[in-house]
Protein backbone atom coordinates (compact mmCIF):
# COMPACT_ATOMS: atom_id res chain seq x y z
CA UNK A 1 0.00 0.00 0.00
CA UNK A 2 2.78 2.43 0.56
CA UNK A 3 4.29 2.19 -2.85
CA UNK A 4 0.56 2.85 -4.31
CA UNK A 5 0.14 5.32 -2.15
CA UNK A 6 3.53 7.10 -3.32
CA UNK A 7 2.96 6.43 -7.04
CA UNK A 8 -0.49 7.43 -6.66
CA UNK A 9 0.30 10.91 -4.82
CA UNK A 10 3.54 11.42 -7.14
CA UNK A 11 1.22 11.51 -10.14
CA UNK A 12 -1.45 14.18 -8.85
CA UNK A 13 1.25 16.69 -7.90
CA UNK A 14 1.10 18.10 -11.58
CA UNK A 15 -2.53 18.24 -11.40
CA UNK A 16 -3.03 19.79 -8.30
CA UNK A 17 -0.38 22.13 -9.01
CA UNK A 18 -1.84 23.43 -11.97
CA UNK A 19 -5.38 23.38 -10.44
CA UNK A 20 -4.07 25.38 -7.45
CA UNK A 21 -2.33 27.69 -9.50
CA UNK A 22 -5.30 28.21 -11.37
CA UNK A 23 -7.63 29.15 -8.59
CA UNK A 24 -5.56 31.58 -7.53
CA UNK A 25 -4.67 33.18 -10.53
CA UNK A 26 -8.39 33.79 -10.84
CA UNK A 27 -8.80 34.83 -7.25
CA UNK A 28 -11.07 32.24 -6.29
CA UNK A 29 -9.96 31.30 -3.08
CA UNK A 30 -11.92 31.38 0.58
CA UNK A 31 -8.85 32.76 2.53
CA UNK A 32 -10.62 32.08 5.37
CA UNK A 33 -11.67 28.49 4.61
CA UNK A 34 -8.20 27.99 3.47
CA UNK A 35 -6.58 28.78 6.51
CA UNK A 36 -8.65 26.70 8.67
CA UNK A 37 -8.15 23.29 6.86
CA UNK A 38 -3.87 24.23 6.74
CA UNK A 39 -2.85 22.81 9.68
CA UNK A 40 -4.94 19.90 10.23
CA UNK A 41 -4.17 19.29 6.63
CA UNK A 42 -0.78 19.36 6.64
CA UNK A 43 -0.77 17.37 10.13
CA UNK A 44 -2.94 15.09 9.43
CA UNK A 45 -0.80 14.51 5.49
CA UNK A 46 2.16 13.74 7.63
CA UNK A 47 0.56 11.92 10.41
CA UNK A 48 -0.90 9.30 7.78
CA UNK A 49 2.55 9.16 5.67
CA UNK A 50 4.08 7.98 8.96
CA UNK A 51 1.15 5.42 10.15
CA UNK A 52 1.16 3.76 6.62
CA UNK A 53 4.94 3.40 6.78
CA UNK A 54 4.73 1.35 10.08
CA UNK A 55 1.50 0.20 10.46
CA UNK A 56 0.13 -2.65 8.33
CA UNK A 57 -2.62 -2.35 5.98
CA UNK A 58 -5.08 -4.98 7.32
CA UNK A 59 -5.01 -2.79 10.80
CA UNK A 60 -5.69 0.55 9.21
CA UNK A 61 -8.86 -0.86 6.78
CA UNK A 62 -11.44 -0.09 9.51
CA UNK A 63 -10.51 3.67 10.26
CA UNK A 64 -10.72 3.92 6.39
CA UNK A 65 -13.98 2.73 6.27
CA UNK A 66 -15.08 4.76 9.61
CA UNK A 67 -13.86 7.90 8.06
CA UNK A 68 -15.60 7.19 4.51
CA UNK A 69 -18.80 6.45 6.22
CA UNK A 70 -18.46 9.76 8.87
CA UNK A 71 -17.88 11.31 5.48
CA UNK A 72 -20.96 10.03 3.89
CA UNK A 73 -23.14 11.06 6.36
CA UNK A 74 -21.91 14.92 7.03
CA UNK A 75 -22.88 14.87 3.39
CA UNK A 76 -25.91 13.43 3.58
CA UNK A 77 -27.03 15.67 7.58
CA UNK A 78 -26.23 18.90 4.66
CA UNK A 79 -28.63 17.71 2.22
CA UNK A 80 -31.28 16.78 4.71
CA UNK A 81 -31.19 19.80 6.42
CA UNK A 82 -30.64 21.93 3.53
CA UNK A 83 -27.57 23.58 5.07
CA UNK A 84 -25.08 24.85 2.94
CA UNK A 85 -21.07 24.34 3.98
CA UNK A 86 -20.67 27.81 4.56
CA UNK A 87 -23.76 28.14 7.04
CA UNK A 88 -22.65 24.53 8.64
CA UNK A 89 -19.38 25.34 9.00
CA UNK A 90 -20.14 27.86 11.53
CA UNK A 91 -22.66 25.73 13.71
CA UNK A 92 -21.61 22.27 15.13
CA UNK A 93 -20.90 21.18 12.43
CA UNK A 94 -17.81 22.84 11.86
CA UNK A 95 -15.91 21.36 14.03
CA UNK A 96 -16.75 17.60 12.51
CA UNK A 97 -15.85 19.13 9.37
CA UNK A 98 -12.33 20.18 10.58
CA UNK A 99 -11.31 16.67 12.48
CA UNK A 100 -13.01 14.96 9.28
CA UNK A 101 -10.46 17.42 7.30
CA UNK A 102 -7.89 16.79 9.19
CA UNK A 103 -8.59 12.93 8.98
CA UNK A 104 -9.08 12.69 5.26
CA UNK A 105 -5.61 14.11 4.89
CA UNK A 106 -4.36 11.71 7.39
CA UNK A 107 -6.09 8.70 5.42
CA UNK A 108 -5.71 9.71 1.74
CA UNK A 109 -1.61 10.78 2.09
CA UNK A 110 -1.24 7.74 4.47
Amino acid sequence: PAITSATVHAAETVTAGVSSASHAWFRNIDRRIFFSLLLPGVLGGMLGATLLAHVPAHTVRPFVWAYLLATSLVVLARVILKRSPLRAATTAVGVIVFVLGAAGLFVTLG
